[in-house]
C-alpha cells in the first residue's frame, strides 16, 4: 500500500510529460478552432451568394408557376434537412425565402416575413429571427425580368458549431496515442533515472563504517548531489575521528587523577599515623580537584565543538560583557593577590554567540590567573579601530606568568598539549577551546611575549565587524 501512496519522482516526471503534451495539444487545437472560425466567417458570404444565385437561376426557369416554385422550394428544403442530418459537421443548412414583387411565394417557418429592401440586395446582412435572440446571416438576389427575389439565410453560429463539433476529430488522435506515448516516455525516464538508482544502490550496499567518497558521475545534473554526499561523508568522518580522539585523550587525562585518588585511598586505608592520613587526604583532594577541573574543561571543549557551526549571533556591548565576566573571576584572583586591570571604551558593539564568547573570555582569564604568580597583574585591553567597510575589535589579555616560547605557540592550540606535562595544574584544553571559539567568530588569534614585562604572555584576538 505504501508503494502507491508514497510520492514518486518517476510518476511525477511521467505525468508531467503527459500533461505538457496534452497542454501543447490543446494549444494547437485552440489555434485550429480559431482558424476554422476565421475561415468560416470569411467564406460565409461567398457560400450564401453562390447558393442564392443558384436558387435564383433554377427558379427563373419555372418563374411562371408559383405552385411549381413552392414545390421546388419544399423539396429543396427537405433535401437540405436530409443532407444536414447526415453531414451536419461539414454542411451548413440554408433557409430559403422567395418573393415575387410584394408577394411572398415561399418562406421557411423560422424566417420573419419581411421583404429584402433595395439596400439588402447582394449584401451580407443580419435578420432578426422570429424565435429566440438569434440573428440570421442573409444574402438576397433579385431578378428584374421575373420580379423574383431570393433570400438565403444561415445561422451565424454555424462556424462556431462546426468548430466545436470538429474537436472530437482532432482530439481523438491524442486519446488514441496516449498509450503509445506512455510507453516511450516510461522507457526514457526509466533509463534517465538509472544513474541516480546506481548512486542509491552504492549507498545501500555500504557498511555503516564506510565513509569513503562515492563514485563520481559524469552527468552534470547528478554531480552536485554526489559532491554534496561526499562532502557530508568527509564531515561526518572528520567529526567521528575528532570524537574518537577526544574520548581517547579524555580517558588518558582522567586516568592520572583517578589513579592518584585510588593510590591515596589505599594509603589512607592502611595508614595508622595521623601525618600519613593527612597527606593521603590531601592527595585525594588534589586528585578530585584535578578530575573536576578536567571534567569541566572537557564539557567546555564539547560545547565549543557543538557551537562550531552555530549561527545564533546577537549584538552585545562587548565592553560591558568583559566587565561582567571579569567580575566573576575577582575572588579567585584575590586569593593569589592578583590585580586585574581593564581598559576599554564605554560602548563597543560586537555580534557574538553568547555561550561561545563566554567560553573564550573565561578560558583566557582562567589561564592568566592560573599561570601568573602571587602579587602579579593581568592587563585586559579592548581596542576599537574603524575601517571604511566596518571595524576591527581587538581583545588583548596580558599576564605576568612564565609565558610560552615561540616553538610551542602553534602546538598549544592542540587538545591536551602542555608545555610542561609534569605540572599538576592545567589540562591542555584552555587554548584549544579559545581557538575554536575564535574561529566560530571568524577571528584571528596570536600569541606573543608580554611587552610590558620581561616575562609573561600576551594573547591577541581580532574580530572583524562589517557594516550591514
Amino acid at each position: 500500500m505504501t508503494m502507491f501512496t508514497q510520492p514518486s519522482l518517476f510518476k511525477r516526471l511521467v505525468f508531467s510529460v503527459l500533461a505538457l503534451s496534452f497542454a501543447l495539444w490543446c494549444v494547437v487545437l485552440s489555434l485550429m478552432v480559431y482558424s476554422i472560425q476565421k475561415i468560416s466567417a470569411h467564406y460565409a458570404h461567398i457560400n450564401l451568394e453562390n447558393a442564392a444565385q443558384q436558387q435564383l437561376a433554377v427558379l427563373k426557369a419555372i418563374s411562371g408557376d408559383d405552385q411549381a416554385i413552392r414545390r421546388y422550394a419544399e423539396e429543396n428544403e427537405a433535401l437540405q434537412k436530409e443532407l444536414y442530418t447526415h453531414m451536419s459537421i461539414f454542411v451548413s443548412q440554408h433557409y430559403l425565402q422567395v418573393w415575387r414583387g410584394e408577394k411572398l411565394i415561399y418562406n421557411t417557418v423560422q424566417l420573419p416575413v419581411t421583404k429584402p429592401g433595395q439596400s439588402e440586395l447582394q449584401m451580407l446582412t443580419s435578420l432578426k429571427a422570429t424565435a429566440g435572440n438569434n440573428a440570421w446571416l442573409t444574402w438576397s438576389e433579385y431578378e428584374p425580368n421575373t420580379g423574383l427575389t431570393v433570400r438565403i439565410a444561415q445561422e451565424p453560429s454555424v462556424g462556431m458549431r462546426l468548430s466545436y463539433r470538429s474537436i472530437g476529430y482532432y482530439l481523438m488522435p491524442f486519446v488514441i496515442s496516449v498509450p503509445f506515448l506512455f510507453l516511450p516516455i516510461w522507457w526514457g525516464i526509466s533509463r534517465g533515472l538509472r544513474p541516480l538508482n546506481r548512486v542509491a544502490e552504492e549507498l545501500v550496499t555500504r557498511s555503516d563504517t564506510d565513509l569513503s567518497p562515492i563514485t563520481n558521475t559524469p552527468y552534470r545534473e547528478l554531480s552536485p548531489l554526489v559532491a554534496a554526499v561526499n562532502r557530508l561523508m568527509e564531515q561526518v568522518g572528520t567529526r567521528i575521528r575528532r570524537e574518537q580522539e577526544f574520548l581517547h585523550d579524555a580517558a588518558h587525562e582522567l586516568k592520572t587523577p583517578l589513579a592518584v585518588i585510588q593510590l591515596n585511598s589505599e594509603i589512607l586505608a592502611d595508614a595508622t599515623e595521623a601525618s600519613i592520613q593527612k597527606a593521603a587526604l590531601e592527595g585525594i583532594q588534589k586528585g578530585v580537584t584535578r578530575a573536576t577541573h578536567t571534567t569541566h574543561q572537557l564539557l567546555a571543549s564539547a560545547r565549543a565543538d557543538n557551537h562550531q557551526h552555530h549561527t545564533g549571533f546577537v549584538a552585545i556591548n562587548f565592553a560591558q560583557f568583559l566587565q561582567d565576566r571579569l567580575a566573576q573571576w575577582i575572588s579567585l584572583a584575590l586569593q593569589k593577590n592578583i590585580e586585574i586591570e581593564l581598559n576599554a571604551p564605554d560602548i563597543c558593539k560586537l555580534d557574538v554567540d553568547r555561550e561561545s564568547i563566554t567560553l573564550l573570555v573565561d578560558n583566557l582569564i582562567d589561564n592568566a590567573i592560573k599561570y601568573s604568580g602571587h602579587g602579579s597583574r593581568i592587563h585586559v585591553r579592548l581596542l576599537h579601530s574603524h575601517l571604511p567597510d566596518g571595524s576591527i575589535i581587538t581583545l588583548q589579555v596580558c599576564d605576568q606568568g612564565c609565558g610560552i616560547s615561540a616553538e610551542y605557540r602553534e602546538k598549544v592550540f592542540e587538545r591536551f598539549f602542555r608545555v610542561n606535562p609534569s605540572e599538576s595544574h592545567g589540562t591542555g584544553l584552555g587554548l584549544s577551546i579559545v581557538k575554536r571559539a575564535a574561529e566560530q567568530h571568524s577571528a584571528t588569534i596570536e600569541l606573543a611575549d608580554n611587552p610590558e614585562t620581561e616575562h609573561g604572555l600576551m594573547v591577541t584576538i581580532k574580530f572583524q565587524q562589517y557594516i550591514r
